[in-house]
């Protein structure tokens, strides 16, 4: 495996450059999507990360160990001069000590490049009188200390720092700033979908970024649900952070591990907010397992939480007969109309025969449809559904199927009763004879939710 092929760079010495590759591979290859891909990028980020750390230590010792020769001035001899005439030559010193040098352009020598002796400069292109015995001196410019360079190579690595906190900085900041939206959002904010970019953060991996984060998130979160009783006793629904995003989090951020400290820095109200809540079953699998390495993840369906109310209004009894009558017609037309031709055309059967056996089909087609539908997610027949009418058990969620089935033979045995039924159903306030029987109610969801929402605005 190639990790510089995977990451998409070219080998190198630079740890941040493979930390930025990572992190730029880590947008395209999600471990909840490709758990797989991601294994094996983050091995080859592991294995990048390990080269450069092992070369720059290399290469840094290399060039501790070169030594600095001092440079020595080349002092060479004009043509025509007998080597007898140069006995002792003048420092350099002297001779230009009483006139200022002019400026000498590109003094340094590049940095990564090994300094060049300079070429011989007469003492005249350097401001000074012309030396009497026709002596040529040659000036090499002293590169830069090592006590210089390593400064600036301090500075620059605390700047480098600098800027790579100030990253975490505002990736923190952002991540509480989503985490206070999803907050607000009652009907997602039981789904783990919407906590997953928690897991997504580019520095999660890094044990100081997540142990903050972690408490910003703990924060949060407790606060939101001490509130929650309050906003309930003032006549308006508030919901809370289950259970399931609880425990999920606290896969990510070991709150458990660490309860002893966060119970003695936070409020002792606002931990056992979190807590006690964490002490319920969990489920579901490690959000970081994809992200350390491991088995292949399993994706989950997501669960939909059913939105609760804080009073509910019960259907009215003509409204419930007018969604009864629209259910039959509409099974009627779509199957009795159909039976009753084929019984005419094919069967030789009379108009009035054809249409009392479509109507007995459209009956039976109500009962079993209005089981099963009454029993899934949907919870109410389509007439029921137009009217914002929704079937559930006395803890106002969904009903199950056998409990729908319970609910049409109910249903039946209160059919005999007919205009005497009808009479007693008036007087009973919603709460029919076959809803009684069965334990369940119908209610009138859009008019309770919508009451739910005018208490929450004013």
């Amino acid at each position: 495996m190639n990790p510089w092929a995977i990451l998409g760079i070219e080998p190198c010495d630079d740890a941040r450059a493979v930390k930025r590759a990572y992190a730029k591979q880590l947008k395209l290859t999600r471990p909840d999507e490709k758990p797989q891909e991601f294994q094996q990028l983050h091995a080859a980020y592991k294995q990048a990360l390990n080269i450069a750390q092992k070369r720059s230590a290399t290469e840094g010792s290399s060039h501790t160990a070169q030594p600095v020769e001092s440079p020595q001035p080349d002092v060479s001899p004009q043509p025509g001069v007998s080597p007898q005439s140069i006995e002792s030559p003048q420092p350099i010193e002297s001779l230009l000590r009483d006139e200022s040098p002019q400026p000498i352009e590109n003094p340094l020598p590049e940095r990564n490049a090994p300094a060049e002796p300079a070429g011989p400069v007469e003492a005249s292109a350097l401001g000074t009188e012309e030396i009497p015995d026709s002596t040529t001196v040659a000036v090499e410019i002293l590169p830069e200390s090592s006590e210089d360079q390593g400064a600036e190579q301090a500075q620059l690595q605390r700047a480098a720092a600098e800027a790579e906190r100030q990253k975490r900085i505002d990736e923190y900041q952002r991540v509480l700033r989503q985490v206070e939206l999803a907050l607000q959002n009652d009907r997602l904010i039981g789904m783990e979908k919407t906590w997953h970019f928690l897991a997504e953060s580019p520095y999660i991996l890094e044990d100081e970024y997540n142990w903050n984060l972690g408490l910003g998130v703990f924060d949060r979160f407790a606060r939101y649900n001490q509130q929650a009783p309050e906003k309930g006793r003032r006549g308006k629904y508030r919901p809370q952070v289950t259970a399931n995003i609880l425990n999920y989090c606290d896969h990510l951020f070991d709150w458990s591990g660490n309860r002893a400290y966060i119970s003695r820095e936070m409020d002792e109200g606002l931990a056992d907010a979190i807590f006690t809540a964490l002490q319920e079953p969990e489920s579901g699998a490690d959000p970081l397992q994809g992200v350390r390495g491991g088995r292949e993840l399993v994706k989950q369906k997501d669960r939909v939480p059913e939105e609760s109310l804080d009073q509910y209004y019960f259907g009215h009894l003509l409204a419930r007969a007018f969604a009864v009558l629209l259910d039959l017609f509409l099974i009627y037309v779509t199957v009795g109309l159909a039976t009753s031709v084929i019984m005419m055309k094919a069967m030789g059967k009379s108009e009035a025969d054809a249409n009392v056996t479509a109507l007995a089909l459209a009956i039976l087609g109500y009962l079993l449809m209005a089981w099963l539908v009454e029993s899934s997610p949907l919870q109410a027949t389509p007439g029921k559904y137009l009217l914002g009418y929704r079937v559930t058990n006395r803890e106002f969620r969904r009903i199950g199927y056998l409990h729908g089935f319970w609910r049409m033979v109910s249903f039946l045995l209160t059919l005999p009763l007919f205009k005497v039924g009808w009479l007693i159903n008036c007087f009973l306030g919603g709460r029919l004879m076959h809803d009684r029987l069965s334990r369940s109610y119908v209610i009138n969801f859009r008019k309770s939710r919508e009451e739910y929402l005018r208490n929450l605005n004013s």
